[in-house]
């Protein structure tokens, strides 16, 4: 009797099967790998486009808000601007909106508290119309007075915004 058929083989792999195991996973990993790179990037870049036009749509809401509640001037129907710039405005009550350096930042009544309203700004312009949608030039000497709309173009984390805001005190609404 040949001792040989008694014995059971032990479960195990052989070295073909181990090498053949390691080529169809290297070759898994070379395909999936870069998909899953790239999806990680392309999920990052979406995150932060989110949350730059998130804090832009916010720091736009708040322009809106404080130029739509202008305080009113002292002709009735105007807004009590101080200041209208391209790149800022402001109202005799010592409030104003500005850019400064990066940031666009409030400043509330009275000039005292300072608020940052959105960060990695690029480009915040100001464009300030008339009644008849002819626009003025503040820096030139035109009144400030006869401001009526005004266009507000804001870049932010590489995300642009525009938008138009009618002063209510300027449509007899008050401020």
């Amino acid at each position: 009797m040949n001792m040989m058929l008694g014995r059971t083989r032990h479960g195990g792999f052989t070295l073909i099967e181990t090498i053949a195991v390691i080529l169809i996973v290297g070759l898994l990993a070379g395909v999936v790998g870069p998909l899953m790179v790239g999806a990680a990037g392309a999920y990052a870049g979406a995150r932060d486009g989110r949350a730059a036009i998130e804090n832009a749509s916010f720091a736009m809401d708040r322009i809106v808000r404080v130029l739509r509640e202008a305080p009113e001037g002292a002709t009735e129907g105007t807004a009590a601007f101080a200041k209208a710039l391209p790149g800022v405005f402001g109202f005799t009550d010592g409030s104003f909106v500005s850019k400064s350096g990066t940031d666009v930042v409030m400043v509330e009544p009275g000039g005292a508290t300072s608020h940052p309203l959105v960060r990695d700004v690029t480009a915040f312009e100001l464009t300030y119309l008339r009644d008849d949608g002819m626009e003025l030039d503040t820096g030139a000497g035109d009144d400030v007075s006869d401001i009526r709309r005004v266009e507000i173009r804001l870049v932010a984390g590489g995300q642009e915004l525009r938008t138009g805001v009618f002063l209510r005190v300027g449509m007899g609404g008050g401020g």
